[in-house]
């Protein structure tokens, strides 16, 4: 199955070049907000790169093989108008304490594996996977060998923070 990602019917809003703005899910749809209260990652853009945001999950609808639907992160950010590579982030935001780490970890994994297979990974030069948790902001732990294994596995760097940095 060919899927699209940048397919401009996926997309929910215009692309934006904000210095900061956040990102939040109502347990249908990702989108971008600029609502304290209702942040769980910030995405901080200093040079104010124009980004597309796009929702993955409930939107980029994908099937298994038992036509069961599959488990994808919540969203993408990328950067339409770099030349001749672009930047591209998914996101999964939790608000949650407990059990949280490794399910972000499978969504950005599943939803990297379908898109690795549907674009060619090396026409983006900075790739980022991120899970973000407003529940659990600070982690006391390292994730050192997590994020390593990662990227290992899947050519993307793994972040377990609140914030995604837009590159210039």
């Amino acid at each position: 199955m060919d899927i699209n990602f940048f397919d401009p019917k996926y997309l929910t809003e215009t692309a934006r070049d904000d210095s900061s703005f956040g990102l939040s899910d109502d347990n249908r749809m990702a989108f971008t907000t600029n609502d304290p209260s209702l942040i769980i990652a910030e995405v901080s853009n200093p040079a104010n790169v124009l980004v597309q945001f796009v929702p993955v999950d409930h939107n980029i609808i994908v099937k298994d093989t038992l036509g069961q639907d599959v488990s994808m992160c919540d969203a993408m950010i990328y950067t339409p108008d770099k030349s001749p590579k672009k930047d591209i982030h998914f996101i999964e935001l939790k608000d949650q304490m407990a059990n949280w780490r490794q399910k972000a970890i499978s969504q950005l994994e599943s939803t990297i594996q379908i898109f690795s297979q549907n674009h060619v990974l090396e026409d983006f030069r900075y790739r980022v996977a991120t899970a973000a948790n407003k529940a659990h902001p600070q982690f006391n732990f390292s994730t050192k060998e997590d994020c390593q294994a990662f990227r290992k596995r899947n050519k993307f760097r793994l972040n377990i923070c609140s914030q995604i940095d837009i590159k210039q």
